[in-house]
């Protein structure tokens, strides 16, 4: 028996002893010293690129807010700095104690310095991010709100808080913090064994007061006070509406109103106080809503509501639920006693909750209360009536025909007609609105007029082009690596303007400036080259017409690393021409070994012999050329690039005019400029995923490409009109480097940053 009682007095002994020690041994210490730097490794490389971002990617409409985040993560990167590597703080909870291993700490500071500074950098980082909540706040926040402050008095405020917060760290390191004595003897008295901490380094403790457990109720009511002034409470606006209208029974008087509560309180009782002038008029639940309508409308339908069927999932209506319906809804009693009024959308929604999903339906069951028409079996008809008016248009379009509302109207009438839907129906002018918006079918002006020998053979085309994508893709699936790559000729007009501006309402003739008139007419050939992976080829090739059919050899022409200039007597390039391009531009050491060219079917393009007699031994060039009447559907740079080429390039000509720039573009030289800097322009890398959408649309990439900004708009777009690092207004935004520049830096001087 003395053995069975001292076994379990044993084992409880070793268990206090063992709960009264706790040990961190180095080994453990080191390794969440190691956590503390690969936190801080992996912390400062996010940080760096945070900051990039913020420095270079923020838009320049938020330049006030980007202020806000960089000193948020300013006081972040700060706060990695201090704990991982300064501080490096190891607690030993449950104790208010710990101590530390960081640089600041092995130099002798003691501890609670080390505190004070790492609780100032988290108070300083929590006051930033308050004070970017309280911006983005006063910005939304409506004039008129109580929560609308000055920016002076924001900004008094925040300093204040601040010097608050500080001088309450700095009081309590001084004054309240134990001295070395008094944390000898918590060490000491402490009921769990942590004296070991004193061969440590420099360590604390820390006596738990009221004080300490009062701050972090300060901050949860701190915080939990920050959304009160968003939230709503009905109860908060029907007591203010009471008192508004002088109900003297509301008790207890109403609290103070959100910003939310005082916008519904004041729409509220704009309303009540209208009706109660009798400026609006109301009408009961249980009074027929009969829509008022012109006398050639469909009276009895609406197939086009705004409420899909599909959304409205309301199961089919039969004869014996519509008359058991109808029973209900004329069931309820008049005040002398007799049936014959109705009852509330309310009630019949509650009592067929299957059937009556909206106010719709409840009018639809007083249509056939007085027709006799299941709604159910007239609503699929006419929702199949105006599916097939669909369809008949639809062909109609495919085929070029013109088409008008009164077209429609009389199609709607004569399949009506055919499939007997409705005898009544007129396919009125807000029948056919309505269809057309159901269907997004507007109205367009006609941009191109074609035969009808052309339409039959866009078919033609269409299989052609089927057949291209099935050849583009065997010949890429059997020679991994091979190099794609677009060419694609595009003529412009010397002086590019745009065929819209603006002008005063009622103008009947629009007169815009140009520099010359012959310029308008007169053209120049460009052939740029792309490649499918988004690479713009380094050099185009520019065609110019000249009297002489060639250069002037006397006079000196503008040159660019980046231009190859061919001319004759016309624009249009000729063998000579071609020939050049190959050898000067596409056939250029370092070439591929082998690549595949997609071409349209100019007739030079088209002669294979010609263009692999150009090619340079030990290369091999595949060729397929895009069919006749197919490039505005399969030819990349036609469907995405040249597009915004000649966009950009009317920009720079409607600038010229608009600012008073003295350059005059249609000449020579001036042409070969603008032309090799939007080149060069349109070359970034950041036009990447853009050049590769040409090679989407066209069917030759199964990947939409990632999101991006067409050249134009960021170009000429926000941003572009900040300051020149000349000082002078921008205009154009590099797609390189990112700045604004004027037309002289970024054209005349041909600004390259890259």
């Amino acid at each position: 028996m003395e053995n069975q009682t001292l076994i379990p007095t044993v084992i409880a002994l070793r268990l206090k002893k063992r709960m009264n020690s706790f040990y961190v041994s180095i080994e453990l210490q080191n390794a969440f010293s190691y956590i503390l730097y690969a936190h801080f490794i992996i912390s400062t490389l996010l940080n760096i690129t945070a900051l990039f971002c913020l420095m270079t990617e923020t838009p320049s409409n938020q330049a006030t807010l980007r202020n806000f985040l960089l000193q948020i993560q300013i006081m972040i990167t700060l706060n990695d700095i201090n704990l991982d590597i300064l501080f490096d703080p190891i607690p030993l909870f449950p104790a208010c104690a710990g101590y530390c291993t960081g640089i600041l700490c092995r130099i002798g500071l003691p501890m609670r310095y080390c505190l004070a500074v790492a609780t100032l950098v988290l108070v300083d980082t929590g006051v930033s991010i308050i004070a970017c909540f309280v911006h983005r706040h006063q910005t939304i926040v409506g004039e008129d709100s109580i929560f609308k402050f000055k920016e002076r008095t924001v900004t008094i405020f925040r300093t204040c808080f601040l010097i608050v917060i500080v001088i309450s760290v700095l009081l309590w390191v001084v004054f309240h913090t134990n001295d070395q004595e008094r944390v000898e003897q918590l060490l000491d008295e402490y009921p769990v064994n942590i004296t070991w901490i004193r061969s440590r380094g420099t360590y604390i403790f820390i006596e738990r007061t009221f004080e300490i457990y009062m701050i972090f109720v300060l901050f949860l009511i701190a915080f939990d006070s920050l959304p009160i002034h968003t939230m709503f409470s009905p109860k908060s606006v029907s007591a203010a509406l009471a008192t508004h209208f002088g109900n003297a029974l509301v008790s207890p008087a109403p609290s103070p109103l959100t910003d939310e509560e005082r916008r519904m309180f004041s729409r509220l009782k704009i309303l009540l106080t209208e009706k109660e002038q009798g400026l609006i008029e109301s009408e009961e639940e249980d009074e027929e809503a009969l829509v008022q309508e012109s006398g050639d409308s469909d009276s009895d339908y609406d197939a086009e509501e705004d409420e899909k069927p599909e959304q409205r999932s309301r199961k089919p209506w039969t004869k014996e639920l519509c008359d058991k319906m109808l029973e209900f809804y004329r069931s309820k009693d008049l005040e002398d006693g007799r049936r014959g009024a109705s009852q509330s959308f309310k009630r019949m929604q509650n009592r067929f909750r299957a059937h009556m999903k909206t106010e719709y339906d409840l009018t639809l069951l007083r249509k056939y209360e007085k027709t006799g028409v299941i709604p159910s079996e007239r609503y699929s008809a006419m929702r199949q009536l105006a599916s097939d008016v669909r369809a008949k248009l639809g062909e109609k379009m495919k085929k070029g025909v013109p088409i008008h509302d009164t077209d429609i109207r009389k199609i709607a009438l004569d399949l009506n007609k055919l499939n007997a839907a409705s005898g009544n129906f007129k396919a009125s002018a807000s029948w056919v609105s309505k269809w057309k918006v159901h269907h997004r079918i507007v109205s367009r002006k006609v941009t191109k007029f074609v035969t009808r020998k052309a339409t039959k053979d866009r078919e033609k085309v269409l299989k052609q082009i089927d057949e291209l994508r099935i050849k583009f893709l065997a010949v890429v699936r059997k020679n991994p690596g091979i190099v794609i790559i677009n060419a694609d000729q595009t003529g412009q007009v010397k002086e590019m303007h745009s065929t819209r501006t603006l002008a005063e309402e009622g103008s009947k003739d629009v007169v815009v400036e140009i520099e010359s008139k012959s310029a308008t007419t007169h053209s120049v050939t460009v052939l740029p080259t792309i490649y499918l992976d988004g690479r713009q080829h380094p050099i185009v090739y520019v065609h110019l017409g000249e009297p002489t059919g060639s250069l002037p050899a006397k006079k000196a022409v503008y040159g660019n690393k980046n231009l190859v200039i061919g001319a004759s007597k016309s624009h249009i390039m000729n063998r000579e021409a071609a020939a050049r391009y190959f050898k000067e531009v596409l056939f250029v050491q370092p070439m591929p070994k082998h690549m595949l060219l997609l071409l349209d079917s100019w007739s030079l393009f088209l002669n294979h012999s010609f263009i692999q007699g150009l090619v340079p031994k030990g290369h091999k060039v595949t060729i397929l050329n895009i069919p006749k009447g197919g490039t505005s559907l399969a030819q990349p740079l036609d469907l995405c690039y040249n597009q915004q080429w000649k966009c950009v390039m009317r920009r720079l000509n409607d600038a010229i005019l608009v600012h008073d720039i003295d350059f005059v573009l249609h000449t020579r030289d001036n042409l070969l400029r603008c032309i090799s800097q939007v080149y060069w322009a349109f070359g970034a890398p950041m036009f990447k995923e853009y050049r590769k959408y040409g090679w989407y649309r066209g069917g030759f990439l199964t990947t939409h490409p990632a999101p991006f900004v067409t050249p134009p708009k960021y170009m000429f777009g926000e941003g572009s009109e900040a300051d020149c690092p000349c000082s002078e207004p921008g205009l154009i935004r590099c797609p390189y480097c990112k700045k604004a520049h004027c037309f002289s830096c970024f054209v005349i001087n041909s600004h390259r940053c890259a």
